[in-house]
């Protein structure tokens, strides 16, 4: 294996991981051939010279790695504790034991600073009449649903107030491309973190469906942005006609397979 070829096998192991992983953590889901610490850590170096990985830290005297950085996993595991509303100390708490390998003096500045974020953005919503709680926007506006669920906690509040959040859960219309960054996060909620969501499925889940090169085209000019990564399906000449079809094709002889987010 070349050092090229053993970096991309370093930076896939990264990629399919939930958590960082040490050396000894990448070693494992490589081929037992290529489980050398020391060449392991040399592909580490070159990746993070490249800003394709970043070193999270220590634990247990061992530095941890992956292919997020530490405000990205954070901006996740918060929104992905928000199955029902919770306070910000709440919030804060759950994405810090997640936060694993991240130095446990800086956590507290990072979580606030993208609490602070979420909500500028409107990713994260503040519940009137529930304090200091938050909760995440609707995914799929409907207003009669959301006006029967949170009738009592919009009771006696000005009117002003409640069309302003109104205005963040139920805002215009997603792209294209926001469509698909959603539905790559429907079938694997950990895309946004390395996880790889099959191409295929994902526009499956477009509804309404787009034209399969629209489809690509979307796609491939998101990676072009930075916005997605894609995984090159080298074996699609294995592939039926059909199942080559159905696979993100760069009209250039590459067809993609797999995609995550990277925003």
């Amino acid at each position: 294996m070349t050092a090229s070829e053993l970096n991309t096998a370093v930076l896939e192991a990264l990629q399919r991981s939930a958590k960082p992983l040490t050396v000894d953590g990448i070693g494992k889901a490589l081929p037992k051939p290529y489980r050398e610490p020391t060449a392991i850590a040399d592909a580490l170096k070159s990746l993070d010279a490249e800003g394709k990985v970043w070193n999270w830290g220590i634990v247990r005297k061992k530095a941890v790695y992956s292919t997020a950085n530490a405000d990205e996993r954070a901006r996740q595991y918060m929104i992905d504790a928000l199955r029902t509303p919770l306070s910000a100390a709440k919030l804060k708490e759950i994405t810090s034991r997640r936060l694993e390998g991240y130095p446990a003096k800086e956590k507290g500045k990072l979580l606030t600073a993208v609490l602070r974020a979420l909500i500028a953005e409107g990713a994260l919503i503040r519940i009137p009449r529930r304090g200091e709680q938050y909760s995440r926007p609707a995914a799929k506006p409907d207003f009669a649903e959301a006006l029967s669920a949170i009738k009592s906690d919009y009771a006696g509040v000005p009117a002003a107030e409640a069309y302003r959040t109104f205005e963040q859960v139920f805002g215009p219309e997603f792209t294209l491309e926001e469509r698909i960054q959603r539905a790559a996060l429907a079938v694997e909620p950990r895309a946004r973190t390395g996880s790889v969501a099959w191409a295929p499925d994902v526009r499956a889940r477009l509804s309404p469906q787009v034209d399969k090169e629209v489809f690509d085209s979307a796609v491939l000019g998101m990676a072009r942005a930075g916005v997605v990564g894609l995984h090159e399906f080298i074996g699609y000449l294995q592939l039926s006609e059909e199942q080559r079809r159905e696979l993100v094709f760069d009209g250039q002889g590459k067809y993609y397979g797999g995609i995550f987010l990277r925003a």
